[in-house]
């Protein structure tokens, strides 16, 4: 009787000669495949890292226009505030001025209670 590990090396000897058979039938065209799909794919992961490098570089470039444009938009803000508040100092001083004036020329003869409650005319006729 044979037994189970000849039996087991007598099919693995079949099963390795079925491979070689096989292997030289196929082998040509199965490497020719593999190699048409790795040159496919290295031409896609190319492309890929070409596009992407590219947007990389755009993306870059928008930060930087973007960058000087803020510090621009933020340097004219900086000389609009600084003429805003010489504006608002102005009218500040120009207001003080105004209440001096008013205050120095509303009939300096008349007495505090005459200034708030008589016309001029009232008291030429009295």
């Amino acid at each position: 009787m044979v037994s189970l590990s000849e039996e087991m090396q007598a099919l693995e000897k079949v099963g390795q000669e079925l491979l070689k058979v096989m292997a030289k039938a196929n082998a040509g065209k199965i490497l020719k495949e593999n190699l048409e799909k790795q040159e496919q794919m290295l031409a896609r992961c190319l492309h890929t890292k070409k596009t992407t490098m590219q947007l990389i570089q755009e993306l870059m470039s928008a930060e930087e226009q973007v960058a000087q444009k803020l510090s621009d938009r933020d340097e004219e803000l900086k000389v609009t505030l600084q003429k805003l508040q010489k504006i608002e100092a102005k009218l500040l001083h120009a207001k003080e001025k105004d209440s001096e004036l008013k205050s120095g020329t509303e009939y300096p003869f008349w007495s505090a209670s005459e200034r708030c409650t008589s016309p001029p005319n009232a008291v030429l006729q009295t």
